[in-house]
């Protein structure tokens, strides 16, 4: 079960997410995120989610400039602890808005995964149509799939090919009977 939830997490980038996160919330990257292995894996499956990590590690880096400046003393601290706040705020903002871009792309994969599956039952519905000898040609050929590790959701497109390479077949063997 946990080796099922892992593909889970990697397919939609949870993994790198989590590491990336550990690794902004320790403090220990100071420098740009961008560059680590994490960012680049992440954002090749979610570029939102990466990118909302970048800047929440910039608002990180800025939130402590900004300790620091405090402790100080002078008469520019005043602005420059204004700038800060101000940058601190339009990159929360920033960040909040590829978070929803991020939560729409993850609703985007979960309806078409969704619409695949409908599919792949539309297309055993149809299945349940077909004459005998094709029928058991084909659930023959759903069960050699499986066994082979192919996933349920790519089988109707290989289905549709059998179905209409069988379909023309008794077609055939039905006008040479009559011939």
């Amino acid at each position: 079960m946990t080796e099922k939830w892992r593909k889970h997490d990697i397919y939609y980038g949870y993994e790198y997410y989590y590491k990336l996160n550990d690794l902004i919330k320790s403090g220990k990257c100071n420098h740009d995120v961008r560059s680590t292995p994490e960012y680049k894996l992440l954002s090749t499956i979610n570029p939102h989610l990466a990118e909302a990590l970048a800047i929440e590690n910039e608002i990180i880096n800025l939130r402590n400039s900004l300790k620091n400046n405090r402790s100080e003393k002078g008469k520019n601290n005043y602005l420059k602890n204004l700038k800060l706040q101000n940058q601190i705020r339009k990159l929360e903002l920033k960040r909040d808005l590829e978070l929803n871009k991020a939560k729409t792309r993850l609703g985007y994969i979960d309806t078409m995964n969704a619409w695949k599956r409908r599919r792949a039952k539309e297309k055993i519905a149809k299945i349940r149509k077909i004459p005998g000898k094709v029928k058991t040609k084909i659930n023959d050929f759903i069960t050699s799939l499986i066994a082979k590790g192919i996933e349920k959701t790519t089988i109707p497109y290989k289905i549709e090919e059998i179905v209409k390479n069988g379909m023309n077949q008794t077609l055939k063997d039905l006008v040479e009977e009559k011939s």
